[in-house]
């Protein structure tokens, strides 16, 4: 009878060591990730609590980064707003048509000024970045809408959408809001992009009071049109020229 209580007692013992060691060692247990560069240095990261690592391909072209989302056109969108030094960063605002950061948008000032240009358009994105950049077309923006998923998130403080593509690579839209005059609305709560499409009345004509945007909230996407004169932000895209298509096609033969 001894021997089987002194058994139970040293099994009771192993058991509760074991479980002792375990229980440091799960406590004290750090995960790291080591990155080892073309030129021989690493970089260590701690991983712990980590939920995914996704790696992306992000292209440059003039200082200004791009994504590809997978979309049938094969546009590329930036993945920061014009005047932006991160994606969660809302950037500049600009009035329809307009290159220039305005002080206050009022619709008196805005088409005074515009009203001997009012049959152009000035590409802000080209103006500031040039290259294969430009501003997206009203349909651009319908495909961002329709082919992606949009995810309502909190990304580093800063409320807005991740547009996750059909290729599962994905975009940060910053809920940055609207000018006008001189006040800022809606952000956090809303977000207001600009495309390069004017707006057409019924006969086919245009309407120089209106242009197309991408208006979001957290439970609303679409593509609508709203007065020029109002500050929006901007976010690029990339295509290649023509002519570049070509010359490449022709090089692979």
């Amino acid at each position: 009878m001894k021997k089987y209580f002194f058994r139970i007692g040293m099994c009771l013992t192993t058991i509760l060591l074991l479980f002792g060691l375990f229980s440091v060692s799960a406590e004290s247990t750090i995960y790291r990730m080591n990155v080892y560069q073309k030129d021989g240095q690493k970089i260590q990261f701690e991983v712990s609590g980590i939920d995914s690592i996704q790696f992306d391909t992000v292209c440059v072209e003039k200082g200004y980064e791009y994504i590809d989302l997978g979309l049938p056109s094969g546009l590329k969108w930036a993945t920061r707003n014009v005047g932006a030094s991160s994606p969660e960063d809302f950037g500049d605002y600009y009035a329809w048509g307009d290159t220039i950061v305005r002080e206050k948008y009022i619709p008196g000032e805005y088409y005074y000024e515009k009203y001997d240009s009012i049959f152009s358009f000035e590409d802000v994105v080209k103006t500031k970045v040039e290259g294969n950049w430009r501003m997206p077309t009203e349909e651009e923006m319908e495909e961002l809408e329709k082919k992606c998923t949009w995810k309502w998130i909190t990304q580093n403080g800063v409320n807005g959408y991740k547009v996750i593509g059909p290729n599962g690579n994905f975009i940060f839209l910053p809920a940055a809001g609207y000018r006008s005059r001189d006040e800022l609305s809606g952000d956090g709560t809303s977000g207001c992009y600009w495309s390069s499409s004017s707006h057409k009345d019924e006969e086919g004509n245009e309407d120089f009071n209106y242009a197309h945007y991408l208006s979001f909230y957290s439970d609303l996407v679409r593509v609508s049109y709203y007065n020029r004169c109002n500050g929006f932000t901007i976010r690029g895209v990339w295509q290649k020229k023509e002519s570049e298509s070509e010359s490449e096609g022709g090089s692979e033969e």
